[in-house]
């Protein structure tokens, strides 16, 4: 009997927070490790219809000011639950097959070596989902909420 090589898939997440009621949500797509541990204890302003926020993985960010412009912005080694000043909610997007979000990774072993709880930040895209996130250019200066570009990215 033939073995058929099955795609492997990896759920992704909209993150949305906000500090206050009265204050525009901030969304951002999250992609968690394969790696990465559910069994932290972190509890943070976590949903808890999920534990995906106390998982690691990539921040998809898109970040600035209306004066000043925004640009897209990757957090690597990212955990929610830890590292979000704001309370956070977690909705699954979508499943993507894994030969999208695996590449260059600039967080092979510098997270993990340099302690829990350290990310790194960059604006360089290492795979096909990043590349593509790049795609849909983050506003310019004086442009709309951040918003409607995360919305054009999983449309």
């Amino acid at each position: 009997m033939a073995s058929r090589t099955e795609a492997r898939t990896r759920t992704i997440y909209l993150m949305t927070s906000r500090s206050s009621s009265r204050q525009r949500a901030h969304f951002a797509i999250f992609v968690p490790s394969t790696a990465s541990s559910t069994s932290t204890s972190i509890q943070m302003g976590t949903d808890t219809s999920t534990d995906v926020g106390n998982r690691s993985g990539t921040l998809i960010n898109v970040i600035g000011a209306p004066m000043l412009g925004f640009m897209h912005e990757f957090r690597r080694q990212y955990i929610p639950a830890l590292h979000s000043t704001e309370p956070f909610k977690m909705y699954p997007l979508s499943e993507v097959d894994e030969a999208h979000i695996v590449g260059r990774q600039p967080e092979t072993q510098a997270g993990e070596d340099q302690g829990e709880g350290v990310y790194q930040t960059d604006t360089t895209p290492t795979n096909a989902l990043e590349t593509a996130a790049c795609q849909i250019p983050a506003p310019g200066v004086n442009a709309a909420k951040n918003g409607q570009q995360t919305t054009s990215a999983i449309s």
